[in-house]
């Protein structure tokens, strides 16, 4: 062997370790394990037999080869990293289909709670990385190239066949051979394979509306048990029953919640509380509105896309039939989209429409007990209004807060918040710090909407609160990442009884509960326990509406509202 050709073959096999090491290392990782470097990837192994087969064309037609081997390796090496950090925060496996659109929408989330800046010199440096890591792996790929190129061409043709055959054979469903790591070409070409069960989805989708929409009819006209009176829905923002049985978050909010009961309790408010199932985990916030304004669990874009075309009544839809008029508040919302139709609300706020002369803090552009007080203002001791504000003071990132005032009557048009516009939590990704800066903007959340039914409700209303999902941070085991915390406070002791009679127990602490019914039972709560018909249950239409029934799995196509907030 000439020094030569033994110097080729140590720079190809330092190559295909380097390769190897991109793609079997779990980045981003919690907590990240120096042994899976020692794996084998089955991408890399694709790669070398790939890069063997393209040896022998000429100088120029092998260099395009490479480049375009070099940006899908790039493309993989992405895949691989939404494979093992979409778990980490959303508690569901990766999805092409449902995250690849929300791509946009994360974009926009860091543009608009980072400094101008910052959020530059992020684009720059993301874009820089992309780019020197495309010309690195061209350099890898390279050297596997001039390294089959010294060999004899059969036995390059027979090595490159064997690589190609052991990656495919390591790729196959249902996980990686024992010593093997996950291969990101496998994982993509399943959700490319997904978009055939496309047709076969939307059927199964529409027919469970149309069950739904059958089932609902048969229980209006509905909310004669109401007499009229006045009903509020809040949802507080990455709301999750970790707030209630996270250590780290239970010692600082039980003790704030235990104030607020005792005040409720005194003015001659009563509660009861429970802990429902959300379809969504760490972001996605429209499809836990969808769901309780549908009655059915909306888990999946393509459901939530389908909406509008259905039969269903959304739950503002049933109390315009019972004479209500019917008001949205959605601060965090900054332009209106055509999904926005199919909620049926005769009047819907977003950003701009508040009046709010103060500043944003984060992600949210008018803070929650602004919001709030705009919403009493105008519905205050008024019967027959249905209400629901869609709250975003809570909403990641947490490091910038607007403070909950005790002096209502100074919020005025929200310049007074502009005092406080520098207030953050800590910003850092450390778990403790982060879990903080959580638990301090939740609270400021939480304390604005129980001020609220303090200062506002005065008599028959009904306060329905409830988390439209977890945060996106660590959730501790034995915690449900999918649970939220519902309290319905009211002071006409029989409405609580329906929904007593469904597992509600009295208080602000949820009850445990090791498998609570889904979110959009309580559109069934709702239309059941307070209508004149018999029927108590809900349906199997209320159940879960996805194109698989397999937990985390999504549908082959998904697409955000455009007026919905980004993940998170």
């Amino acid at each position: 062997m000439s020094t030569a050709r033994a110097g080729g073959g140590w720079a190809g096999a330092a190559a295909f370790l380097f390769l190897n090491a991109l793609f079997a290392c779990d980045v981003p990782a919690d907590p990240w394990s120096p042994a899976s470097l020692a794996r084998l990837s089955p991408d890399a192994l694709g790669l070398l037999g790939l890069v063997g087969l393209a040896a022998r064309p000429g100088p120029r037609s092998r260099r395009l080869r490479l480049a375009l081997l070099a940006a899908a390796a790039v493309a993989l090496r992405l895949v691989r990293c939404a494979d093992t950090a979409i778990p980490l925060y959303f508690h569901r496996p990766f999805s092409l289909a449902m995250d690849l659109p929300r791509l946009p929408d994360l974009l926009r989330l860091i543009a608009l709670t980072a400094a101008p800046a910052a959020a530059a010199g992020l684009a720059v440096a993301a874009a820089g990385a992309a780019v020197l890591l495309g010309r690195v792996v061209f350099r890898a790929l390279s050297r596997l190239g001039e390294a089959a190129g010294r060999l004899p061409a059969a036995r390059a043709s027979r090595l490159a066949a064997a690589a190609l055959a052991v990656a495919v054979a390591a790729s196959l469903p249902p996980s990686a051979p024992p010593g093997f790591a996950p291969a990101a070409a496998g994982r993509l070409g399943r959700e490319l394979a997904r978009l055939a069960e496309l047709p076969a989805a939307r059927a199964e989708i529409t027919a469970r509306f149309d069950a739904a929409a059958r089932a609902a009819a048969a229980l209006r006209p509905a909310f004669a048990r109401l007499e009229g009176a006045a009903v509020y829905v809040v949802f507080v923002e990455s709301y999750g029953a970790n707030a209630w049985f996270d250590p780290r978050l239970e010692r600082e909010i039980r003790p704030v919640m235990e104030a607020i009961a005792a005040d409720l309790t005194a003015t001659g408010f009563r509660a009861v509380s429970a802990l429902r199932r959300a379809p969504t985990a760490g972001g996605g916030s429209w499809l836990s509105h969808a769901s309780l304004a549908s009655g059915v669990r909306i888990d999946t874009q393509l459901a939530h896309d389908l909406l509008p075309a259905s039969a269903l009544v959304p739950l503002a839809g049933c109390f315009r039939e019972a004479g209500y008029r019917t008001l949205r508040a959605m601060p965090g919302t900054r332009w209106p989209s055509a999904e926005m139709g199919f909620f049926g609300f005769e009047e819907t706020r977003t950003a701009a429409d508040f009046g709010y002369a103060g500043p944003a803090f984060g992600f949210s552009p008018v803070p929650d007990q602004y919001v709030l007080e705009w919403v009493g203002r105008r519905t205050a001791g008024t019967e027959r209004v249905f209400v629901e504000a869609i709250l975003t003071g809570s909403h990641t990132p947490f490091d910038r807060r607007a403070p909950y005032l005790a002096d209502w009557e100074a919020i005025g048009d929200g310049r007074i918040y502009r005092a406080f516009e520098s207030a953050g939590g800590a910003a850092a990704a450390e778990s403790l710090a982060a879990h903080a800066a959580y638990g301090a903007v939740l609270l400021d959340s939480l304390q604005a909407v129980f001020g609220f039914a303090l200062r506002h409700l005065r008599g028959n209303e009904l306060l329905i609160v409830l988390g439209d999902h977890a945060p996106p941070l660590e959730i501790p085991a034995g915690v449900d990442p999918f649970a939220v915390p519902v309290h319905v406070v009211t002071r006409r002791e029989p409405f609580l009884a329906p929904f007593a009679a469904r597992g509600f127990r009295p208080g602000l602490p949820p009850p445990p509960s090791p498998a609570p019914p889904g979110l959009e039972s309580l559109f069934w709560d709702l239309l059941g326990g307070f209508s004149q018909a018999a029927a108590e249950a809900a349906p199997e239409a209320a159940g879960d509406v996805s194109a698989s029934r397999s937990p985390g799995r999504q549908s082959p196509t998904a697409r955000p509202g455009r007026g919905d907030p980004p993940p998170g």
